[in-house]
């Protein structure tokens, strides 16, 4: 298991600050060791039902662990799934929450849906796959100012993760081909390493500061177009490489189509566009 950090806003829950983990088998450990002054949330609320926080002096340790199986089964599990540790009254909340699938109605940032609950959040855990459980791609993110220390089956990668998206991979979107015969139009669609830039329609958007990607684990990539018949809206990424098929049988030709591909809780991951010959 290769582990990214990622830079999180510090959480008030002071410092310096301790997080461990380890991994043996399919099962995470998370000890979290706090030295300095404690951000509490108390029982009572303002007027308006704000939270309404105490602080306590001293050393303050939890802990928690998680069977990366028992994620996997989730009902709200999907591919690059992200879930995040919340730290509430001194302890983890368990279970963790899935923070895409809860941000997902109003693109909230995490720290954002963290804060208005009242929590602290210190890390999470990355599906790339459903269908897998490899340890490839599996990640953690912790804040900046805290002290990390792995043990077991899982390594720091060399790399940070600047930019904390949940694809964590790139996709891109070749040339479209019509077939004069079957009247179907063919997509070339792939992973690709992540980049330093922003990407443009038709690539994707380009991911800073990651390490090329292993593109063996089958992967579910949502597809929508604006012309045409699909014969597949989920189509899979097998060893990085996939092909999208779109049915323009009694379409008048002239017309422009957009054709977008996302992963679940992440939209517009690559766009092109096509007309209909």
């Amino acid at each position: 298991m290769r582990l990214y950090t990622k830079t999180f806003p510090d959480p008030e829950i002071g410092d310096p600050y301790h997080l461990s983990l380890d991994k043996q088998g399919t099962v995470i450990s998370a000890v979290f060791t706090c030295t300095g002054i404690v951000s509490v949330l108390t029982t009572a609320t303002l007027p308006d039902g704000s939270p309404v926080y105490d602080t306590v002096q001293g050393i303050h340790t939890i802990s928690t662990s998680t069977d990366l199986l028992d994620l996997h089964t989730r009902l709200d599990v999907a591919d690059n799934t992200v879930y995040i540790f919340y730290i509430a009254n001194e302890q983890f909340v368990d279970p963790p929450v899935n923070i895409f699938a809860q941000t997902l109605p109003t693109r909230a940032q995490p720290g954002t849906i963290a804060e208005k609950e009242g929590y602290a959040t210190i890390f999470g855990i990355g599906i790339p796959s459903v269908a897998s459980t490899s340890t490839d791609y599996m990640f953690a993110v912790v804040s900046t100012g805290s002290q990390l220390t792995l043990t077991g089956d899982i390594e720091l990668s060399q790399n940070s993760m600047t930019s904390y998206q949940q694809g964590m991979h790139r996709l891109i979107l070749g040339a479209p081909s019509y077939n004069t015969s079957t009247q179907l139009l063919s997509i070339p669609l792939s992973a690709g390493t992540s980049t330093n830039g922003g990407g443009t329609l038709g690539t994707g958007a380009g991911l800073v500061g990651q390490d090329p990607i292993d593109n063996t684990v089958p992967l579910t990539v949502y597809v929508s177009t604006t012309v045409g018949n699909l014969l597949q809206n989920k189509v899979p990424l097998v060893n990085g490489t996939a092909t999208i098929y779109i049915s323009l049988a009694g379409y008048p030709s002239g017309m422009t189509g957009k054709v977008k591909t996302a992963f679940k809780y992440w939209t517009r991951k690559a766009v092109t566009y096509f007309t209909t010959p």
